[in-house]
């Protein structure tokens, strides 16, 4: 039991994708579904797209693993209280002892049709973990990897700029962000989206620094591993200019 609880506090910093679904919103008329509604839960294998196949397959004998939600759909609130932008800057009146927040959502738009000034300052930077290859390092399985958004490389082990922003559910800033883990999975693809506040002025010495690390479930007694029995592979370096642009 001790041996349980020493583990499990070691790999709760980590997640990993179990499985995804997707479920219907709209009857065919348009309207809202509400209520409770069932689906059936798929293995994440790979992309969005692979998905999309599994859920339009007719093939038999697919194990998948039931599941359902209850939809509620209400009107929104007249009045959004404690308003924070998509860069995390409070909107007046807006009282920081309060736990509540509402956060604005950061709207992409692809054409001019239609048009309006800019009022706000953002400079944000997408950053999509997609696919990986491990197959030629040794015990490298259940890979986890690090981003952090270095001023500069005098110090690969220092922390990155406090400038990443936190999940859905948190106001904060992180100076790294830590990929989900694909247990035993050499080539998985991944679905990890990592946005960053950049600094106003970006120079040639700001880069992502990207550490791949293989996590052991239990570590073995030997020496060699690093962060608490887990294994480094390697690093990789992600420029974000070349000659100033």
């Amino acid at each position: 039991m001790e041996d349980i609880r020493e583990q499990c506090s070691r790999l709760k910093q980590y997640k990993q994708n179990f499985v995804w679904s997707a479920a219907p919103l709209f009857h065919i008329d348009g309207s809202y579904i509400t209520g409770e509604t069932t689906f059936d839960l798929y293995k994440i294998k790979g992309s969005v797209h692979d998905l999309v196949e599994e859920i339009n397959s007719k093939e038999k004998g697919k194990r998948t693993i039931p599941g359902s939600c209850v939809v509620d759909v209400v009107a929104p609130a007249t009045d959004f209280g404690n308003r924070l932008t998509t860069s995390f800057a409070p909107i007046k009146p807006f009282d920081a002892a309060l736990p509540e927040r509402t956060k604005e959502a950061q709207e992409f738009t692809s054409t001019n049709e239609h048009p309006y000034p800019y009022v706000a300052y953002v400079n944000n930077y997408y950053f999509y973990l997609q696919r990986l290859d491990v197959t030629g390092a040794t015990h490298a399985r259940n890979v986890a990897i690090e981003v952090k958004f270095m001023e500069d490389d005098a110090d690969p082990n220092a922390p990155g700029m406090p400038i990443i922003y936190g999940d859905s559910t948190s106001d904060t800033m992180r100076d790294s962000y830590t990929s989900a883990v694909w247990y035993h999975d050499t080539k998985p693809h991944m679905l990890d989206e990592i946005a960053i506040k950049l600094p106003t002025k970006v120079t040639e010495k700001h880069h992502l620094l990207l550490k791949y690390t293989h996590i052991n479930c239990k570590p073995p007694k030997k020496p060699g591993n690093v962060g608490e029995g887990n294994e480094l592979i390697g690093y990789s370096v992600v420029k974000l200019l070349h000659d100033h642009q």
